[in-house]
């Protein structure tokens, strides 16, 4: 399963993003049987990566990629949680 989200810089810094996501991963763990999950975030993108550091994630270096977005060339890293 993939998880990715989006959220308007209004509400950053407030913990939204990691309590959504952390819902949604304990949701599909409990009632989906997901036993592995990926995420991306932008290279640049500090904060999220911090919200999957928060929850567990770990780099995995074989998902790793560039993205063109609007034009520009955007490296993108790949992250994996695996239940225990």
């Amino acid at each position: 399963m993939e998880i990715g989200y989006m959220i308007d810089d209004t509400y950053w810094g407030q913990g939204l993003t990691g309590e959504a996501a952390q819902c949604v991963i304990d949701y599909v763990v409990r009632h989906l049987c997901i036993r592995t999950i990926i995420g991306f975030h932008r290279a640049v993108n500090i904060q999220s990566r911090r919200v999957f550091d928060k929850m567990g994630f770990k780099s995995e270096s074989q998902f790793n990629h560039t993205q063109i977005i609007k034009g520009e060339s955007v490296k993108i890293i790949g992250m994996r949680w695996s239940s225990a």
